[in-house]
This record gives structure tokens, C-alpha cells and sequence, in this order.
């Protein structure tokens, strides 16, 4: 999946933000079995002004199926989670 920059407004506020990169996640889950957050900096990076640790809520209601260091330089290789579509089930 690619994600044009040009075409996203200027600046977008938290909730818009959230609502996007959550669609991105279960795009590229759906997509690849999996996602993380490196994957959604790539395609959409948090605009300035907005708290990074706004990355943790992407994946709510997502399952965690695991761990892998980070490929971004500013995170020095630092573990992150993986996760994947939690299923109908899971989620009773």
C-alpha cells in the first residue's frame, strides 16, 4: 500500500490523525498478517505538534503477536511490538 504525502492536508489535527494511521494499520494487517510502528511512521508521520506517544493508541484493539527492533535512526534500535487483526472471537 502507498500513501501519497501530497495528498493529505496540511495539517492535521490528533483525532484526524488517529482515525488515518488506525486505517493504515489494519490496511497493512490485513495486507502483510502484521504491522508496527515503523511501518506507519513511514507512511504517515505524526505532525509536529502532536505527542508521539499518540503511536500507542493506533493499535488499540489490535492483538500483540510480538516484538522487533526498530529500523527508525531516532529510535536507536529500541524494541517494538508487532500486531496483527484481532478476530471476532478474541475480542468476547
Amino acid at each position: 500500500m502507498t500513501l501519497d504525502l501530497f495528498d493529505l492536508p496540511r495539517s492535521l489535527n490528533r483525532d484526524e490523525w488517529l482515525d488515518r494511521a488506525r486505517d493504515i494499520a489494519r490496511r497493512l494487517a490485513e495486507e502483510n498478517g502484521e504491522v508496527c510502528a515503523d511501518e506507519i511512521h513511514e507512511r504517515l508521520p505524526i505532525p509536529q505538534g502532536i505527542d508521539g506517544r499518540i503511536m500507542g493508541s493506533v493499535f488499540e484493539g489490535m492483538r500483540h503477536v510480538g516484538f522487533q527492533k526498530s529500523k527508525r535512526k531516532t529510535c536507536h534500535h529500541r524494541i517494538i511490538s508487532r500486531f496483527t487483526i484481532a478476530r471476532e472471537a478474541e475480542c468476547l
